[in-house]
């Protein structure tokens, strides 16, 4: 049985004008160096404020997340696709209704910090004795579920109970953080860096759950309905 497979593809078109702003940030990013103990400062800052964010103190040794932080349903959908399988979900979901998102945001929380306190050691060596270990620990820290979740977490997930600016501080950061981790790969990994990225694009909900079509069903039915009708016209003429 024939079927025809749907591909999903979006095209960019690079106009002239928008050349001159890659150009300086292409520049921007040749000009940068990557600094090790500035980049362990800000990522140590980071994680305070994320577990800040994202924790709350039940008793005296012991921290559990905030089972009511809301989530936009796009960050579920790219980094907890098992947790919501079979789920109905809103374009908001509060993160205790959905069993396990927040085991795997915990052991995200831990990875990056155990990466951060490696990487805090390392920046205390010369340059040739940390080369080796740091290339290692930044390739660790640049993986999906690591570093690249957390600063996504942030930017697609809200506290109604928050009263200060913290959010707005932990955007500020990951954004920080995601430019001079750029900075490290490309002097560390340049041979894996995947460029700086120019433009992004998302599908709509259509697109992405529209399913192949049988055509070969879908015609033979047609013409069944439609020799049904015929005959009926034919009976009503008798």
């Amino acid at each position: 049985m024939e079927k025809y497979k749907l591909t999903k593809t979006i095209r960019f078109k690079l106009k002239p004008k928008d050349i001159s702003a890659i150009k300086r940030d292409v520049e921007a990013l040749e000009q940068q160096k990557f600094d090790l103990v500035l980049f362990v400062y800000n990522l140590h800052n980071f994680i305070g404020k994320l577990k800040e964010y994202l924790f709350f103190q039940k008793e005296k040794d012991e921290f559990v997340i905030k089972d009511k932080l809301t989530i936009k349903k796009t960050w579920l959908k790219q980094y907890a696709k098992q947790e919501i399988a079979g789920l109905e979900l809103n374009r908001e979901q509060t993160l205790g209704n959905i069993k396990g998102v927040s085991a795997r945001i915990e052991r995200a929380v831990d990875d990056v910090n155990k990466i951060y306190v490696e990487l805090a050691m390392e920046a205390k060596l010369n340059e040739r004795a940390k080369k080796a270990k740091t290339e290692q620990l930044i390739k660790r820290l640049d993986t999906r579920n690591a570093l690249p979740l957390l600063v996504s977490l942030i930017e697609q997930s809200s506290d109604k109970y928050e009263t200060g600016n913290l959010s707005i501080q932990l955007k500020r950061l990951g954004k920080r953080l995601q430019t001079q981790l750029l900075s490290g790969i490309k002097k560390y990994l340049a041979e894996q860096s995947n460029g700086l990225p120019i433009a992004k694009a998302s599908f709509n909900y259509y697109a992405i759950n529209k399913k192949p079509v049988d055509y070969i069903d879908k015609i033979k039915q047609l013409q069944k309905d439609l020799e049904i009708k015929k005959n009926r016209r034919s009976e009503r003429a008798l």
